[in-house]
C-alpha cells in the first residue's frame, strides 16, 4: 500500500526571541522547542519538494486539532493521492486517505483495548514500513536547520519576516532540486 502515498505531512516550530519574557502558558511556547515559536505544516512530495507550507501559527494548536480545521482544503485538494503522516494525523475527512501508524493498544485510554497488550507482528511490519517512508518529510527540516541558521535559532524579526524565510527557504530548496 505505500506505493500508493503520493504526499508527506508534518509540522514543524521555528524559535522565536523572548523566551525569558514568555510565560509557558503563552501561546507561542512551544513545548517542542521549550521556548517561544511559530509552528508550520508542510505537505511534501515522494522528491522531498515542498508543495504547500501553512504558518506560522501557535505551537498549541495540534496536527490533529489543525487538521480538523483544515479539513475543508483538504478534500478540495487531496483526494486522489494518499497522504503519510505520523499519528497526530489520524482524522477522518472523507474522500481523502490519511496513512498513519497503528497507536499501541497499551496506550489507549479506552476499553476495547482490554486485554490487548501488544501490536500484531503485521501491524508492527505495517508502523515500521510507515517510519522508513516518514523518514523523508524529517530531512528536510534538517536541511533548513542546516542551510539557513536564522531557522535554528531564536528570530528576533518578528513573525512576517520569519514566515517569509521559512518560504523562501523552502522555495529555495525546491529550486535546487530541479
Amino acid at each position: 500500500y505505500m506505493k500508493d502515498v503520493g504526499l508527506w505531512i508534518d509540522s514543524s516550530d521555528f524559535p522565536k526571541y523572548g523566551k525569558n519574557k514568555l510565560s509557558r502558558k503563552s501561546d507561542q511556547w512551544s513545548f517542542k522547542l521549550n521556548g517561544p515559536g511559530q509552528r508550520f505544516q508542510f505537505l511534501q512530495n515522494a522528491n522531498c519538494e515542498v508543495v504547500h507550507i501553512w504558518g506560522g501559527y501557535s505551537p498549541k494548536v495540534n496536527d490533529q486539532s489543525w487538521m480538523n480545521l483544515m479539513r475543508e482544503w483538504f478534500q478540495q485538494h487531496c483526494t486522489t493521492v494518499s497522504i503519510i503522516g505520523d499519528c497526530h494525523y489520524r482524522v477522518s475527512i472523507p474522500k481523502v486517505k490519511i496513512i498513519t501508524p497503528m497507536p499501541n493498544p497499551a496506550n489507549k485510554k479506552n476499553t476495547d483495548s482490554v486485554g490487548i497488550k501488544q501490536l500484531t507482528k503485521e501491524q508492527q511490519a505495517k508502523n515500521k514500513e510507515i517510519r522508513e517512508v516518514r523518514s523523508r518529510v524529517e530531512r528536510v527540516f534538517g536541511i533548513l536547520d542546516t542551510k539557513f541558521a536564522a531557522l535554528s535559532k531564536p528570530f528576533a524579526e518578528g513573525d512576517e519576516q520569519q514566515n517569509n524565510l521559512v518560504k523562501y527557504a523552502c522555495a529555495v530548496l525546491n529550486f535546487e532540486k530541479k
